[in-house]
């Protein structure tokens, strides 16, 4: 009896623990110091091995507790976290990566199932330091989706080697709807207080010096043109910490996803005056009153999201640090500062500097400090700088131990211009010898039309961490598109990639469909090697290209184009008897017209066997044809042998026409004694006829086929008349 008690008991314990866990919470934090080695309760893994809560003193700061996750076979762990009202929020956490030999990426995101790795969605990347801690504060505000657990994804940049990480003083913070949304637009006309579309601020940098990030608050822009300041080129928009920026809006919307960025543009611009000519040159006459940078980060200033804008017509060429970073400049003042700055739907276009036109990072003498840039479906585009190096500076240093990375995916890069540098667009390098990393991850990113000194596009220089996958690098102002100056192996680096020199990716053109006049989607045949070509490994099936279609049509494509799908047709059924009914329906196209009197969608029957096409525009916008042959099936002629015979006689019956037949009575010789009909039933190709025979028109044709559906069985009969 006792036995049996304690098995109540125990089951008991287990529903109380799992309706425990089915509870969303809006807040959780998490130290392991009280670990024994297993998970946290309400904590999972979809991969249970090689993750460990532990209590031996190797925690953040001294602690005891901290979660060790193993990766020494070269795959991916996952774990998710309690579950949350609301996956739209901040989460903090410490960690830093054990082996020193490669790069450990810490991939944070969001999955519907927390015992299933693949509903994981990946919104936010970072890699890990080695030997300290480091701080790292992840915004999960532009999530949109129906998750409810965050995640962590850990895993090697290059696949196969083996990683080790240790994560501690993990919390999270919903939003929980207590964010409100504070309203820019120019030509308000209300009290400026951001409160709403009527009372909306119309300066910006007033918008960000009074909005509360941390409470989950959003600037939205109406579309038009916003400069930092009237005539000071010193002053640029400056980015408080968790600044969460969203361009493309009317002025009338009530959610985030009515706004459209390609109709209600947004331009952030440096050109004060108004009067920039089309030479982009720091030195051109029409851009001396332009401001030096659109955007300033100083200090500790992380997870800031930018998305949906223009950011235009930054001349940095002055002196000390604004003579660089026209779009972005991060400065570090203090130890162990952290600046993330993540850009969405973003077009940089049109700005330019003495030094890099786009981005850099200043140390200082900050101990410690990180800067990431990530960039996700932008547009970078004639951009100029007079930079030795290039226009883009992921650019770590060892004396000060300072880290500059991040990830650029689905990014078009075009018309980019560095004369005097070794990179048009990136350059990446560790400063004043090793042991610092500074990795980049490049995927599916599109490079052409871009000019350098030496012709390169990306240079790497002591940074043999960074990882390039399913790039284009094709039509550069070089056949070599890439400097390279590392002590590691290439293709540890640079995989699936097309590229002019073999060296770093498949030496075939990638077939633009125009990129005289700027247009790098594939072109109309259907024919590109990038089609089909790329490692689809690691990215999510909710993915967006450069355009905003799906990543993944199959295998991931190479480039920031995806190949979409050509125009097709869907039959409900290739082969048809005669007076059955057939259904062609168009997929994938627009401006459908169908051969042959079809009507997309609708029934028909067709008389003979013959091919059907349809034309239109399929979602690549290219015109494009698709073809459906429909076989039709007549009945056979079949016929059976009819006489008299004389009482006492015999009669054979004879059939033809089909595949197999059975005869009443299963002999084929018959001697009845009265005049007597037999049924024969024939078999044809599977599909069997049937028809009553008069003794005169005994065969079944399609001259006179009666009016009944061939795909079922039915019988003739043979009539033996009896004289």
């Amino acid at each position: 009896m006792k036995k049996k008690i304690l098995i109540i008991l125990i089951a008991l314990f287990a529903n109380k623990i799992n309706a425990q866990c089915s509870v969303a919470t809006f807040s959780y934090s998490q130290n392991f110091d009280a670990s024994t080695g297993s998970l946290p309760t309400c904590w999972t893994n979809p991969y249970p091995s090689n993750i460990f809560a532990l209590n031996s003193g190797g925690g953040a700061g001294g602690s005891p507790g901290y979660l060790d996750v193993e990766c020494f076979d070269g795959g991916t762990r996952y774990f998710a976290m309690p579950k949350v009202v609301n996956a739209n929020g901040i989460l903090n956490l410490k960690g830093k990566r054990i082996i020193s030999n490669n790069s450990t990426r810490m991939e944070v995101g969001i999955m519907t199932n927390p015992s299933v790795a693949s509903t994981f969605s990946v919104m936010s990347s970072v890699f890990l330091g080695v030997t300290n801690y480091s701080s790292y504060s992840i915004n999960l505000s532009s999530y949109t989706g129906t998750g409810q657990y965050i995640a962590i994804r850990i895993s090697p940049m290059n696949a196969g080697d083996g990683v080790r990480a240790y994560l501690d003083d993990i919390n999270y913070t919903s939003f929980s709807g207590t964010g409100a949304s504070i309203f820019v637009d120019k030509d308000a006309t209300g009290s400026n207080d951001g409160t709403s579309w009527t009372n909306a601020y119309t300066d910006l940098n007033n918008a960000l010096a009074n909005t509360t990030f941390n409470l989950g608050q959003e600037i939205w822009i109406a579309e038009g043109i916003y400069k930092p300041h009237a005539s000071n080129r010193s002053i640029a928009f400056s980015l408080p910490h968790n600044a969460r920026i969203y361009g493309g809006f009317a002025g009338t919307e009530t959610i985030k996803s009515q706004r459209n960025p390609t109709l209600n543009v947004v331009t952030l611009s440096g050109d004060l005056n108004g009067d920039d000519n089309t030479i982009i040159s720091p030195t051109e006459t029409t851009r001396q009153d332009n401001s030096c940078h659109i955007f300033t980060a100083a200090g500790e200033k992380r997870d800031i999201i930018i998305d949906g804008v223009t950011l235009s017509g930054a001349n940095a060429n002055t002196s000390g640090n604004d003579n660089t970073a026209g779009v972005i400049l991060m400065t570090h003042i203090a130890a162990d500062n952290i600046i993330s700055v993540t850009l969405t739907d973003v077009i940089i276009e049109k700005n330019t500097a003495t030094n890099a036109a786009i981005f850099q990072s200043i140390p200082f003498a900050a101990q410690g400090s990180t800067s990431i840039l990530n960039l996700s479906k932008c547009t970078v585009k004639n951009n100029t700088g007079n930079s030795v190096l290039g226009n883009m500076l992921y650019v770590g240093h060892r004396t000060y131990n300072q880290k500059t990375y991040g990830t650029i995916f689905n990014t078009l890069f075009y018309k980019n211009n560095c004369p005097n540098g070794t990179s048009a667009v990136i350059y990446n390098k560790v400063n004043n010898g090793s042991g610092v990393v500074t990795p980049i991850y490049v995927r599916n990113c599109t490079f052409s039309n871009n000019s350098s000194s030496s012709g390169n596009v990306a240079f790497l220089n002591n940074s043999p961490d960074s990882k390039f996958s399913n790039n284009i690098f094709y039509g550069n102002n070089n056949a070599v598109p890439i400097g390279w100056s590392n002590s590691g192996v290439i293709a540890s680096v640079f995989n699936n990639n097309i590229s002019q020199d073999p060296a770093f990716g498949l030496n075939q053109n990638p077939l633009f469909k125009d990129s005289v006049n700027d247009d790098y989607n594939l072109d109309c045949s259907g024919n590109s090697p990038a089609i089909n070509a790329g490692n689809s490994s690691g990215i999510s099936t909710l993915e967006l290209d450069y355009a905003g279609n799906p990543r993944l049509v199959g295998v991931v494509d190479i480039g920031a184009y995806e190949y979409k799908n050509r125009l097709s047709i869907s039959s409900t059924s290739s082969v048809v008897c005669l007076g059955n009914l057939v259904t062609l329906t168009a997929n994938n196209g627009t401006g459908i017209v169908w051969s042959n009197g079809v009507i997309d969608g609708a029934s028909f029957s067709p008389t003979v066997t013959q091919t059907y096409s349809v034309t239109g525009i399929n979602e690549n916008g290219c015109p494009d044809q698709a073809n459906a042959l429909i076989t039709v099936n007549f009945p056979p002629t079949i016929s059976v042998n009819s006489g008299s015979i004389c009482l006492g006689q015999s009669f054979t019956i004879t059939p033809t026409g089909a595949t197999s037949y059975t005869i009443e009575g299963s002999t084929a010789i018959k001697s009845p004694t009265t005049t007597t009909t037999y049924t024969v039933s024939a078999e044809y190709n599977s599909n069997r006829f049937a028809i009553n025979f008069d003794g005169t028109n005994d065969y079944l044709s399609a001259a006179i086929t009666p009016n009944f559906n061939y795909n079922f069985g039915y019988t003739f009969e043979a009539w033996v008349k009896l004289d």
